[in-house]
C-alpha cells in the first residue's frame, strides 16, 4: 500500500473550519489599484431611461482614456418585481438570487450595446482575469453587479430576499481589485 503524501504548508492539518488560523497575517496584494469601479444603478439610473443614462455614458466615454473604468449594473425595479413574485411563490433564496441576477445582466448588455462604438465589452464573472487585456485594448468592461453566489446564496435571517445583491457584488469586485471604494451612481 502506498504511503499518503504530505505536503508541508501553513494550513496542513487544519480543518479550515476553525475561526483561528495561525500564520496567515498578510496584507492582500492590490491587483489593479488603478481601476475605478463604477455602479450604474438599476433603479436610480437605468429605470429612468435615456434622460438619466445618456449624460452619464457621455462622462464615461470622456473619461475612458484617462481612467480604467469597470462598469457594473444594478437590477432596479424589474429585479424587485422578480423578488416579489418569487417570494410569493415561496421560492428559496438561492433561486431568487439566480433569477434576480438576470436583470442586472440584461442591463449590462444594454450598456455594452450603447457603448460598443467606444469599446464597451460585456464580461461574465469568469472573465474577471481578462481585465488587464480589456484595458490594454482600450475597452470599457461592463458586467453585472450581482455577485456570483446564485443558487448557493445563504438565506437571510430576515427572509428569502438575497442579502448579497448588486451593491454587495460591486463592493466585492472593487475589493478584489484593491480598491478602498466603489462609485455608486
Amino acid at each position: 500500500m502506498l504511503e499518503r503524501k504530505t505536503i508541508e504548508s501553513t494550513l496542513s492539518g487544519s480543518s479550515l473550519t476553525s475561526t483561528r488560523v495561525d500564520g496567515l497575517d498578510y496584507t492582500p496584494e492590490a491587483m489593479m489599484p488603478d481601476v475605478k469601479v463604477l455602479k450604474i444603478g438599476g433603479q436610480s439610473i437605468m429605470d429612468r431611461g435615456r434622460a438619466a443614462l445618456f449624460p452619464i455614458l457621455d462622462e464615461v466615454v470622456a473619461a475612458k482614456d484617462k481612467y480604467k473604468l469597470l462598469l457594473c449594473c444594478g437590477g432596479g425595479t424589474r429585479a424587485r418585481h422578480i423578488y416579489s413574485v418569487g417570494s410569493e411563490l415561496e421560492l428559496p433564496t438561492g433561486v431568487l438570487a439566480a433569477l434576480g441576477g438576470y436583470v442586472p445582466r440584461q442591463n449590462a448588455r444594454m450598456l455594452q450595446m450603447l457603448l460598443a462604438k467606444h469599446g464597451g465589452i460585456f464580461m461574465l464573472h469568469d472573465d474577471f482575469e481578462k481585465l488587464p487585456l480589456y484595458f490594454k485594448l482600450g475597452c470599457i468592461p461592463i458586467m453585472t453587479g450581482m455577485p456570483p453566489f446564485g443558487y448557493w446564496e445563504k438565506p437571510s435571517a430576515e427572509g428569502r430576499i438575497p442579502q448579497h445583491r448588486t451593491d454587495a457584488g460591486v463592493f466585492l469586485s472593487a475589493e478584489v481589485l484593491g480598491q478602498k471604494r466603489a462609485i455608486f451612481v
